[in-house]
């Protein structure tokens, strides 16, 4: 069945197979991603995932092995914390050196000369200006100079 409107004849063709098919693949995903992810029917819900993700770092705060923000917040930082995150891997656990990395128990350095190893680095050791704050960078460093 032709119509011709205009001097322009279209036809009434059926759509594609390709389309039909693409189509009602998409209509059957809606309908089964639906019922697998609705909360009434198989239980599924973002808070009961999200309060299972969120059970352990809540029982490490009430233990209080994980620092809060408030803590953050306050300035109070912990120089072994991070002495242990940045410079355990090549000063070794005990900071008794390990490799080509020296003592950090042995040299007593001022605090002043510690200050600017940390911040620029010196013989092999990488400059921690950009990866610590200055703050840290000082507990760090009163924490050596003990």
């Amino acid at each position: 069945m032709a119509e011709d409107f205009d001097g322009i004849k279209e036809e009434n063709n059926k759509p594609p197979l390709g389309w039909m098919i693409f189509y009602l693949s998409l209509a059957a995903w809606l309908v089964v991603y639906n019922i697998i992810y609705s909360p009434d029917i198989m239980g599924y819900s973002w808070n009961k995932i999200h309060e299972d993700e969120m059970k352990p770092l809540k029982e490490k705060l009430a233990q209080g092995k994980l620092e809060s923000a408030k803590e953050k917040a306050s300035g109070k930082i912990d120089a072994g914390k991070v002495m242990s995150a940045k410079c355990a891997m090549c000063h070794g656990a005990d900071f008794k050196g390990q490799g080509t990395a020296p003592d950090l128990t042995a040299k007593k350095l001022a605090n002043d000369e510690l200050v600017t190893v940390i911040t620029n680095g010196r013989n092999g050791m990488p400059p921690f200006k950009g990866q610590l704050s200055d703050d840290e960078i000082k507990a760090i460093a009163q924490q050596l100079s003990k």
